[in-house]
């Protein structure tokens, strides 16, 4: 059912990031039926007796260009903030024309777009550019999910929009990125044009230029590698089961040594003349941060981080797991556990393990590494996976996996290392066993495997 703009007056505009989390706060706040209006994703709702509309960009709205619109120019130091001109650019300039519509009949605006720079940014932006002729008041909404209790206390604890240090941030950013790339771009296009009479446009940027220094001086120490020989001595020996041990001073520099060490301990018996157990406990891992994500999902799944973030992103939009985009490695001291754990329960294969780790004190292990903005990545135990892809369900498992071991014991193993000594010459076997799982029980791509000397 759709509503017309005309009927609309003395409500609170809501400005969000994308489309699907417009849709998600106002499923959450309203308490009537949600109306979609005659502007593509855009709702109106009432929420304690105040209307409101949302929304919603398509993420960056602006971006830098060079008003003089001369390719081969440079430098470049006059920039002006311009609608994108992209493949979308009728959808863009609606959105446009419907914020700037809407914000005039509007009481007051709630920045609703994602709480991080570059989330800020694209608010700011839309705010100064689209909502000039403002006479109401801007609130911010801060949220870290889209799950109806946080956007309820969200807007609830609404912020006066007047820190916008984020903002400053995200569009230096882009400015830098900006001056950086297209007066160095050009700087050398023109270059290689005089030098071979011929054009071709070269790209670089902030990032990029030192990226691909990085590769370059790389491939030069791969291609200039000297290698230096060096050797080994290790010994099969044959007990109840077969022992392998490492000389204790490899490796050796000179082949004579190595050779002389070996003929020395040919055909000789070893006897052992130590033994050394130690007990050794292993801390449950920290909660997902952004890069530790991608680094696990990239090892056991072998996804690009890109891809990794993407599927977070998507999970966020579902109210399935928290903000992806964050450095933090410590969960919010106001976060439900056990109702995130009951939430989790309707999955199966978590109902047992989640039941046992009910019965313990819910005490997460953190890191010390804290986002201003965001805390680190957890699931928020609103279970649904009925229309996600079989790489998205990987990647929900894997945050499931990881905010569950958080909670659980040290795994504990013993060491074992035997000297052995053979005519002067000492040799050491290593090996291990797991006394308890731990951790490892709930996130299982780490497995830590007993090796041999379990009898000793």
């Amino acid at each position: 059912m759709s509503l017309n703009t005309k009927e609309l007056k003395n409500y609170t505009l809501i400005i969000s990031e994308k489309p699907l989390a417009g849709k998600k706060i106002a499923e959450a706040l309203s308490t009537n039926t949600f109306l979609s209006l005659e502007i593509n994703n855009t709702y109106y709702f009432k929420y304690n007796n105040e209307e409101f509309v949302v929304c919603s960009s398509l993420g960056h709205l602006y971006n830098i260009i060079d008003p003089s619109n001369k390719r081969i120019s440079y430098p470049i130091l006059d920039v002006e903030w311009s609608l994108i001109n992209s493949k979308n650019i009728s959808r863009i300039q609606n959105i446009a024309k419907s914020i700037t519509l809407l914000s005039k009949k509007a009481n007051k605006i709630i920045h609703a777009c994602d709480y991080d720079i570059e989330g800020e940014t694209i608010g700011f932006n839309i705010i100064k550019y689209l909502c000039s002729d403002l006479n109401c008041k801007v609130f911010r909404a801060q949220f870290s999910t889209l799950t109806k209790d946080e956007l309820n206390n969200s807007f609830q604890n609404l912020i006066p929009y007047v820190n916008t240090n984020f903002a400053h941030a995200g569009r230096t950013r882009h400015l830098i990125d900006f001056l950086f790339g297209i007066n160095i771009s050009r700087a050398l296009s023109i270059s290689y044009q005089v030098a071979n009479h011929t054009y071709k446009n070269i790209s670089i940027g902030r990032v990029q230029g030192p990226t691909l220094a990085f590769l370059v001086d790389k491939e030069i120490n791969i291609k200039t590698f000297c290698p230096v020989p060096f050797f080994h001595i290790d010994i099969l020996f044959k007990h109840d089961v077969n022992i392998k041990a490492n000389y204790k001073n490899n490796p050796i520099n000179q082949l004579s040594n190595a050779s002389k060490i070996a003929d020395e301990i040919k055909s000789k018996s070893g006897k052992v003349i130590n033994i050394i157990k130690n007990v050794n406990q292993i801390i449950p891992p920290f909660p997902f941060n952004t890069i530790e994500l991608q680094k696990e999902a990239s090892r056991i799944f072998g996804f690009q981080p890109t891809k990794t973030l993407q599927i977070a992103e998507k999970l966020y939009l579902n109210a399935q797991i928290s903000y992806p985009r964050t450095s933090s490695e410590k969960l919010p001291k106001n976060i439900n556990y056990c109702k995130i754990f009951n939430g989790l329960k309707n999955i199966k294969k978590y109902y047992s393990d989640i039941n046992k780790l009910l019965e313990s004190n819910l005490t997460p292990n953190e890191g010390f590494k804290v986002d201003s903005a965001h805390p680190a990545i957890y699931p928020t135990g609103e279970f649904t996976d009925k229309f996600l892809s079989f790489d998205q369900k990987k990647i929900y498992y894997l945050i499931i996996d990881r905010f569950l071991s958080v909670f659980a014991n040290n795994v504990v193993k013993e060491n074992i290392s035997l000297i052995i000594n053979i005519n002067k010459h000492d040799f050491v076997a290593s090996g291990s066993r797991l006394i308890a799982k731990g951790w490892t029980k709930y996130y299982k791509y780490i497995v830590f495997k007993d090796t041999f000397l379990k009898n000793i």
